[in-house]
C-alpha cells in the first residue's frame, strides 16, 4: 500500500552533523543524525507539535560512510516502525529512496 503525501522536508548540514525535518500538515518531526566515532552514526527521531515539545519517538545507531548515507539508512529502519499507508511511513520511505530534494 501506498500513500501519496504533500509534504516539506528542511534539511541543515553542519559539520558531522544532519538535521532533516519533515513535515505533513499537522505531522512534523525532526531526525537529527550525528557522528560518533568511525563509520557509526547516531540518529534520533523527535516528534515536534503545538502542544509538547520534542518528544522523543525512536534513536539508534547505523554504520555509513558520511552523513547522507546515515541519514538514508535510518530513514529505512524508522520507516519499518510505521503501518503502511501512514503518513509517517510515506515521509520516511520519500527520504529512505532518496526522493527528497536538498542533499
Amino acid at each position: 500500500m501506498s500513500t501519496q503525501i504533500s509534504s516539506d522536508f528542511g534539511i541543515t548540514h553542519v559539520y558531522l552533523e544532519s538535521r532533516v525535518r519533515p513535515i505533513a500538515g499537522a505531522m512534523s518531526c525532526a531526525l537529527t543524525v550525528a557522528w560518533e566515532t568511525g563509520n557509526i552514526w547516531r540518529y534520533t527521531l523527535s516528534m515536534v507539535s503545538d502542544t509538547t515539545r520534542n518528544m522523543r519517538a525512536g534513536y539508534g545507531r547505523v554504520l555509513a560512510a558520511d552523513h547522507q548515507a546515515a541519514t538514508l539508512r535510518a530513514a529505512e529502519l524508522l520507516a519499518e516502525g510505521y503501518a503502511p499507508g501512514s503518513v509517517e511511513r510515506g515521509l520516511f520511505d520519500a527520504l529512505a529512496r532518496g526522493e527528497v530534494v536538498g542533499w
